[in-house]
Order: C-alpha cells, then structure tokens, then sequence
C-alpha cells in the first residue's frame, strides 16, 4: 500500500515533469542515457555534469520524471546503497539516490 508522502512524491514528480520544457527533458534524457553508457553507477550530480547546458527548465527536480521514465525502459535501476550527499552546492548537501546502469 502506497503512503501519503509517497503519494504526493508521486504527485510532484509528476506535475515537475509534465511542466518542464520539452527540449530540457530530451536534453536530461540523452544526459542520463550518456551516463548510463559510460558508468556502471551514478546520481544525478554525474547526469547534471553532461546535460546540455544550452536548454533549461524551471524546475530541475523534473529530473526524476526522467530517470523513472529510463527506469521503466530497463536503461537503469536505482540501488539500495546508502545514499550520497550531492556535490552541488545549492543543493544543500542533499542525499542522493544511486543508479546502477543496465546498458554496460
């Protein structure tokens, strides 16, 4: 049974990526496909680092519209290592999930 934060995770990743630009989420995909071919594991600070910085949307969070997108095409796979604090300093050393590709 899903929770209520769980549901409105839910809900907010998809509002984020329904709303994003539609040049920034190909952008994200190919960043995160790219990624996926060169790493074995990843966060979103690796898929961050090669996105085009040409496009933009207003809310980057839609970057896990994206990932579960890829996640449901079989590209990769979140893991349940412990989670890594981002590198990106306005992200406030968040947590992030880790990524194991299944295109290597």
């Amino acid at each position: 049974m899903t929770s209520l934060g769980d549901q409105y995770r839910d809900e907010g990743i998809g509002r984020a990526y329904k709303h994003a630009n539609p040049a920034w989420l190909r952008a994200a995909e190919a960043a995160i496909t790219q990624t996926a071919l060169e790493m074995d594991l990843f966060t979103t600070d690796e898929v961050f680092d090669v996105i085009d910085p040409t496009v933009w949307t207003h809310e980057l969070r839609a970057i896990a519209g994206v990932l579960r997108k890829l996640q449901k095409r079989k590209y990769i796979i979140v893991t349940d290592l412990p989670m890594r604090k981002t590198r990106r300093p306005h992200c406030h050393s968040k947590k992030l999930h880790i990524w194991r590709s299944l295109l290597r």
